[in-house]
């Protein structure tokens, strides 16, 4: 798959920030990602980095710059910045918010790219570090004149996927025996539209989960969905007062809320002191305080735990309404261009499944040849295979995602 970033120990990461033992964001666990130019990117050296940044002019921002354009490589030059120095990568065109500041960004996972605000900690889903400062230093090769950026993926293929590859879907067809440039198709519609389609269908019943964090502080929500993901698989609130950059204690908007209104002191109610609140008489085995003491870890236990929100997905927004207060934690569900991150027990049924569009495709453009002419080939047998393989995979993917409720 993708190679790692060599990671810069200097580089401050914002989980140093926070309290030891708790961090609040759950950092990505791979670089999955839909843009192919960004995980070809990740896949170079760092020489090769620096000759693409060369090769596409040099480009170098600051807290000035507001207009990023996608698929363009610069450099931040923000002497504020803890990333000053980095190289990063911009996935789609932005104009950024006023309350955006390269000097609050810090790295949130180095192998992924993704970077996060240190105020917000809100994960940025526009810009990705390829390249550490200390790594750019420590560079000693010249610049490679002849270095081309993206030649692997200039191609329009939508799919990362090797020769042996292809050549195991469509042997059916007969390759390798009869080469992939003498089919009907080129190489780049076989990928497109064959095998890109079965890679949707797979991650549609076996996304890839990643989670993230981002703070309640109001009743609704309203997240943007990240350029790399296609939805969310759930949503979780971890209550914690005060919402912040570290989630508090979920006791302490407990007993703010509810324990300290019990009596019009704002304190806890004794059980000998008569208010409109409790009964009129001096209880005088403190049956009341053992009833309000259930009562208080009832309710603490209740707010306190961890409680799964509903939510709507509109343009491509997560909305949704909440009357606890803390921090949410989304799992962004998402799908990669790379064959080789397909799990090694569902290669075979993604195989078939692709194996299955392409027979189809070329059965059906096969069979627009006049049948009348001698030694005309019947294709019927590409398109009942076809059927069963397609049928098959997908019956099985159905049956093995299916929810179960034991009884007990």
């Amino acid at each position: 798959m993708s190679i790692p970033i060599q990671q810069d120990l200097t580089v401050p990461v914002s989980g140093t920030m926070v309290t030891p033992g708790y961090s609040p964001y759950t950092p990505s666990l791979s670089p999955i990602v839909t843009n192919i130019k960004l995980s070809t990117l990740f896949t170079y050296t760092p020489a090769q980095v620096r000759d693409t940044w060369f090769s596409m002019g040099q480009l170098e921002i600051d807290n000035r710059t507001r207009v990023y354009t996608r698929n363009t490589v610069f450099r931040c030059v923000e002497a504020t910045a803890p990333l000053n120095g980095a190289m990063f990568y911009c996935d789609s065109d932005y104009t950024l918010n006023p309350n955006f500041s390269w000097t609050n960004m810090m790295v949130e996972d180095i192998n992924s790219g993704t970077i996060i605000d240190n105020t917000t900690y809100v994960v940025d889903p526009h810009f990705f570090i390829v390249l550490t400062q200390t790594a750019f230093l420590a560079i000693t090769s010249p610049y490679d004149n002849s270095w081309v950026p993206f030649q692997e993926v200039n191609s329009n293929s939508k799919v990362i996927i090797d020769d042996d590859d292809i050549n195991r879907i469509l042997i059916d067809i007969g390759v390798p025996f009869i080469k992939v440039a003498e089919l009907e198709y080129s190489r780049d519609d076989i990928c497109n539209y064959m095998i890109f389609p079965a890679l949707q269908v797979f991650y549609k019943w076996f996304p890839i989960e990643t989670m993230a964090n981002y703070p309640l502080p109001d009743a609704t929500f309203n997240i943007k969905v990240p350029t790399w993901a296609f939805g969310a698989g759930r949503i979780m609130l971890n209550p914690g007062y005060p919402v912040g950059p570290v989630p508090g204690n979920p006791l302490y908007r407990y007993f703010d809320e509810v324990l300290m209104s019990i009596s019009p002191r704002g304190a806890f109610s004794t059980p000998n002191i008569n208010s409109s609140r409790r009964q009129g008489f001096v209880d005088t085995m403190s049956f009341s305080t053992y009833i309000l003491e259930r009562a208080a870890r009832s309710g603490i236990i209740n707010y306190g735990s961890r409680t799964r929100i509903k939510f709507f997905q509109n343009q491509g927004y997560i909305k949704g309404y909440c009357t606890k207060r803390g921090i949410l934690e989304i799992t962004w569900l998402s799908m990669s261009n790379f064959w080789s991150d397909i799990p090694m027990n569902r290669v075979d049924e993604v195989r078939d499944l692709a194996k299955s569009y392409a027979l189809r495709a070329f059965a059906q453009l096969r069979s627009q040849a006049r049948s009348d002419i001698p030694g005309a080939i019947n294709y019927e047998h590409f398109m009942s295979r076809a059927d069963l393989l397609e049928q098959r995979t997908i019956e099985l993917w159905q049956a093995a995602s299916k929810a179960a409720v034991v009884r007990v």
